[in-house]
């Protein structure tokens, strides 16, 4: 959809959207100095982001990993992502925490069952709850769902992401029933995350 589309989209469901989302989407339709606002924002930024990265280190209590909370502005989007690994470089964060420094919504989709280790289990059940508790309100499914450019995602839903390979693969039907496997065994080896918490965000229409 082209910027109009999007803001008439938008004003279609303003009944179902956050105050806080409305306004800041309204607001946003002007001529804005990106670089500007991106060098007024920045300090402001990188004192929360340090404040989140300690708060969080505090909260996992875990000496052998290293856990810290990055910042990203660019010209579409601003958000922080949270990231976690052992010290030892062998263990890893399984799913992408990315949220958005606008809103206060996020909405988390677990996108396929992954079977992790506890220690990285334990670090999980911590890190959502602080999110939920502390910073941001779960953004309802009906209004992710509006086709806007309101809810930005770094990855496609697995069910989606097995559809289209299905798609792709005609000659499905005519496998045998070992490589049919193989062939879902490939589509799950191909997809990246486990989880993933799509950000509140105004793309590229602003």
């Amino acid at each position: 959809m082209n910027r109009d589309e999007c803001l008439k989209k938008i004003l279609e469901n303003k009944d179902k959207l956050p105050k806080e989302i409305l306004e800041i989407y309204k607001s946003r339709k002007g001529n804005i100095d990106y670089f500007q606002e991106t060098k007024k924002s920045f300090e402001r930024d990188k004192k929360f982001i340090k404040k989140i990265s300690d708060e969080l280190i505090k909260l996992v209590n875990k000496p052998h990993y290293a856990l810290w909370a990055s910042r990203s502005n660019t010209f579409w989007s601003n958000i922080f992502s949270i990231w976690f690994h052992s010290k030892d470089m062998t263990k890893f964060s399984p799913f992408n925490i990315a949220v958005s420094l606008d809103v206060p919504y996020y909405y988390i989709e677990q996108v396929r069952e992954e079977k992790v280790e506890w220690e990285i289990l334990e670090i999980i059940n911590k890190i959502i709850p602080f999110l939920k508790e502390k910073l941001y309100k779960t953004l309802p499914l009906e209004l992710w769902k509006i086709p806007t450019d309101i809810v930005w995602s770094y990855s496609m839903p697995y069910e989606d992401h097995v559809k289209v390979h299905m798609d792709m693969c005609e000659e499905f039907e005519t496998f045998t029933q070992e490589r049919k496997k193989e062939y879902r065994e490939g589509i799950l080896e191909a997809y990246d995350w486990p989880y993933t918490i799509y950000n509140v965000i105004f793309w590229e229409h602003w």
